[in-house]
């Protein structure tokens, strides 16, 4: 699986974007569509008329295809693009729903946007001049099909705010219980549950005092929930019943927290602080196993 674009893809994709912000690329990890590349953009365009007007955030969807077919020619093909509400993070479903490849996508309009990757047949013309002294021309039409992307669902997180981040609970490959978590500028974290082609906020509370820049499931025990902004504290917010108290070890700092219930607030979310105050190290991905449990 590719890991980046090169020098020459990110040339090409700033070609692309033009003078927009490129905050969010991701190739698709599903194994039939490995050369399937997005890229979302992010504008802040200022109000008109008064001079207190609201800025407005706009972004634009694009959907290009790896294809290397010699040194002469652009590796990304553009095969599609959306204007959408400015874009702050994508991420793929890391297994197929329904045979498909799935997109999250969080907006600056407040909610989490769903896209399904498709197929679609396409009708080229291709035309051929048999005299230069006539306007004769030959016309052959050839089908084809091609890769898009098709709005399916959204969930609104909440209005007057932005959503920052979202991750897919399927990190492992499991796709029996698939759930989306997001953060928002409210510093709140919702969690969007998937049924039958829609998303549904399940259940959403305060982290944060500030923006929540970054969520994440733990994939190797997904009722974790990893969250954190820029004042160096990151929270683990523990899901199902009973009460339970989760702590990192002396290496990553002191951490404690109440009972794990659903809404509200930090009752149910662990604050650790990194030791040295900035840069301390990411926490394992493994929370449930690096993480002490100790009867409350």
């Amino acid at each position: 699986m590719r890991t980046g674009p090169s020098s020459c893809q990110r040339c090409q994709l700033i070609a692309s974007c033009g003078r927009s912000l490129l905050c969010s690329m991701e190739w698709c990890p599903v194994a039939s569509d490995h050369n399937i590349l997005v890229c979302g953009t992010y504008q802040l365009q200022k109000g008109t008329g008064e001079e207190d007007a609201a800025p407005s955030r706009t972004g634009r969807l694009y959907l290009f295809e790896f294809r290397r077919e010699g040194p002469m020619t652009p590796p990304l093909t553009e095969l599609q693009r959306m204007d959408t509400a400015a874009i702050l993070d994508l991420k793929w479903c890391h297994v197929a729903v329904s045979e498909r490849p799935l997109l999250g996508l969080a907006a600056a309009s407040g909610d989490l946007q769903l896209y399904a990757l498709t197929e679609a047949q396409v009708r080229t013309v291709a035309s051929e001049q048999q005299d230069q002294s006539t306007c004769y021309m030959v016309f052959v039409s050839l089908v084809g099909r091609r890769r898009k992307l098709q709005s399916l669902s959204r969930a609104e997180v909440g209005a007057d705010r932005l959503v920052l981040s979202l991750d897919w609970s399927t990190g492992r490959l499991d796709s029996s219980d698939i759930r989306v978590v997001c953060s928002d500028s409210a510093g709140c974290i919702s969690v969007v549950s998937l049924g039958e082609g829609a998303v549904t906020v399940q259940s959403q509370w305060k982290a944060h005092d500030f923006e929540a820049w970054i969520s994440a499931f733990s994939y190797w025990d997904t009722q974790l929930i990893y969250t954190g902004i820029f004042d160096h504290v990151f929270k683990v917010k523990p899901g199902g019943e009973g009460r339970w108290r989760r702590g990192w070890g002396t290496q990553w700092g002191r951490g404690e927290v109440g009972p794990g219930g659903g809404r509200g607030g930090s009752a149910g979310a662990q604050e650790a602080r990194p030791r040295g105050g900035g840069g301390g190290r990411t926490p394992p991905r493994g929370g449930g196993r690096a993480a002490r449990r100790v009867r409350g």
